[in-house]
């Protein structure tokens, strides 16, 4: 099943990849993890939701490269004031770049082959579809801890969650 309308690889010239490839190399990551949505019922009854994230990161403290990174792929965001990021969140674009720069890319091939499996599980699921404390467990174990083990730094850096996935499984799921 194919989920881009042609594909960012053949839009890119090899050229252009071999480049995103070496910035992804050394300056990108690509992360897995879990976001929250916090919703209270009408009877005032909190309950936590955890659902899969994926991004795809290249940081740089010149802003003037990103914005040439977003240009060339054509979508993302740059942001950031003294040290910046292209950041791409949405899956379908991630499966884009992601497929445009494996055969490319040197040192974080592993991390790109896991990280499009995840992003392809997640859109073969129904959009929107509730996760069972099961299926949260199998993303994690599957996905989210061995690509974390992937980084650099062999964990998620970064601002610390506000929840601990652990503490919401146990207590709403």
């Amino acid at each position: 099943m194919s989920y881009s309308d042609k594909g960012l690889s053949s839009k890119l010239s090899d050229t252009d990849k071999a480049y995103l490839a070496g910035l992804f190399d050394g300056e990108g990551c690509i992360n897995a993890t879990f976001g929250t949505k916090k919703w209270i019922a009408k009877t005032g009854k909190e309950k936590i939701y955890l659902f899969p994230r994926i991004q795809f990161v290249i940081s740089s403290k010149e802003n003037l490269l990103l914005e040439l990174v977003k240009t060339i792929v054509g979508f993302g965001e740059v942001y950031g004031e003294k040290m910046y990021g292209y950041r791409i969140t949405e899956r379908k674009q991630i499966l884009d770049i992601v497929d445009a720069l494996i055969p490319f890319v040197k040192l974080k091939k592993k991390g790109l082959q896991l990280s499009k499996e995840a992003v392809l599980f997640l859109l073969n699921r129904k959009y929107r579809s509730g996760w069972t404390k099961g299926e949260l467990v199998f993303f994690r174990e599957k996905f989210v801890l061995p690509i974390q083990k992937l980084l650099p730094s062999g964990e998620r850096r970064g601002r610390p969650p506000k929840h601990k996935f652990h503490e919401i499984i146990s207590k709403y799921y």
